[in-house]
């Protein structure tokens, strides 16, 4: 194996070397697992940008569409931003909700923040960082 003469390292100063890169390394700036985990979430096929929620009233006519509607029904959509790790580009989807389903969502976030609280605890009690990006 070929050594490069810009990487050798005299005798005797092997330790001093060690030291200096170990302190690089360091460098919150230089964050190795929090890079490696943003990479990790890249490699999921579909990541979460943003999001939205719109709120529309629909007219509901009766038999003879010329008279005024006298009921809307309120429907809430929405909009999902994610990356295409397949297209590499951003891209949306929109979902027509009712009262309920914004119910349902509100409760499974509820409960995906309860388990992420609990399995910090968890690592942290057994000594292991967890990462959030």
């Amino acid at each position: 194996m070929q050594k490069l003469p810009e990487l050798h390292v005299d005798n005797g100063n092997e330790s001093a070397v060690a030291d200096r890169l170990s302190q690089l390394l360091s460098v919150e700036s230089l964050n190795v697992l929090e890079t490696k985990a943003q990479e990790l979430k890249l490699e999921y096929e579909h990541a979460f940008c943003d999001c939205r929620i719109f709120t529309d009233l629909r007219p509901i006519f009766g038999g003879n569409v010329s008279d005024s509607p006298d009921t809307m029904l309120i429907v809430y959509t929405l909009k999902v931003g994610y990356h295409d790790s397949h297209e590499n580009r951003h891209r949306e989807i929109h979902i027509a909700l009712d009262a309920g389903d914004l119910a349902s969502l509100r409760a499974a976030i509820e409960r995906a923040e309860t388990k992420a609280k609990s399995v910090r605890t968890r690592l942290g009690s057994a000594g292991i960082k967890s990462l959030e990006v």
